[in-house]
């Protein structure tokens, strides 16, 4: 795992100054994931932030000045989940779509999800057939422990077909 840092030094109202730190990984490591991204040539916020702007304009209660400020954990993860996964697997991305050449006539985009750019998933996906979807339960409880019950068996053995 490789985690870098970008600080920004502000002078009231205007940044002056930006520190970048690498705080797990070395520099070999981070200089070949930023290749691999293709997203440019050093550290940068761009793409957190565009993360960050795209699910606060999705997610009313995630704005700055809203009444329903999501501040535990409890109350922040069960709407962020759906949306993510609509993100990832439904909504195509401009910056990740690629020129197809179309013979004499030129090209057309075509358009990806971020799934689909990392080689994932074959299609983009409705959000339909992800609300449709059946997905496993997840297996056992933090708060239960020991042998799952014969009904968990049921119910798993159920999911597994």
């Amino acid at each position: 795992m490789v985690i870098g840092q970008v600080a920004k030094q502000h002078q009231g109202r205007r940044v002056c100054g930006v520190i970048q730190r690498i705080l797990q990984g070395s520099a070999a490591q981070v200089q070949a994931l930023i290749q691999a991204s293709q997203g440019g040539s050093q550290l940068n916020t761009a793409f957190i932030e565009r993360l960050n702007a795209t699910f606060r304009s999705r997610l009313a209660s995630l704005g700055r000045r809203s009444r329903a400020m999501l501040r535990q954990t409890e109350t922040l993860t069960p709407p962020v989940y759906p949306l993510g996964s609509v993100y990832n697997l439904c909504s195509d991305n401009e910056s990740l779509r690629l020129k197809l050449w179309v013979g004499e006539r030129g090209f057309r985009w075509v358009r990806r999800t971020p799934v689909l750019a990392a080689g994932i998933t074959d299609h983009c996906r409705r959000i339909k057939e992800l609300l449709l979807n059946r997905l496993a339960p997840p297996v056992g409880s933090p708060a239960h422990r020991g042998r799952p019950s014969a009904e968990e068996w049921e119910l798993l053995a159920k999911w597994a077909l």
